[in-house]
């Protein structure tokens, strides 16, 4: 049964947001997702990498590196972290999610930029940038490319 935004199940009730879903739900589900973005940004991120050391080694400049890498790595990414991270079948997100990639990449541009300028390596400099990146990856992945339809 459900009565002015409480629903009732064997005795037990939980507060329902706005869109219908439990509060507590919607925390773990994020939570899992998070989880779950964690453990496959960890390949992905190790794919990325190794790629962009394999072109930085083999002569090509920081920023192009970056963009072969980045670019090598979106079709990879969007299967794991669509498939694996928000249950997306299919590529119909695809092109949000190819947008979305461009957006970061020119994020983790200035920022390796700017980490290279203050007289770190570039293989460093990226590493340092890493996390930042994929925090502001999965705020991305979540509220604009994955979110579900209401």
């Amino acid at each position: 049964k459900q009565r002015a935004g409480i629903l009732i199940i064997s005795g037990f009730s939980k507060v329902r947001t706005g869109s219908g879903m439990p509060i507590g739900d919607t925390q773990k589900e994020t939570g899992v997702q998070l989880l779950r973005f964690v453990l496959v940004g960890v390949l992905n991120t190790g794919f990325g990498y190794l790629v962009y050391l394999v072109l930085l080694f083999g002569g090509l400049a920081p920023a192009a590196a970056l963009a072969a890498a980045t670019a090598l790595g979106a079709l990879f990414n969007y299967v794991t972290t669509g498939r694996l991270v928000f249950a997306e079948q299919g590529f119909q997100k695809l092109p949000a999610f190819l947008v979305a990639y461009v957006v970061i990449y020119l994020g983790n541009l200035v920022l390796l930029k700017a980490i290279i300028s203050a007289g770190l390596s570039p293989a460093l400099a990226q590493m340092i940038a890493l996390p930042l990146v994929a925090a502001t990856s999965f705020l991305i992945f979540k509220v604009i490319v994955f979110r579900p339809v209401r």
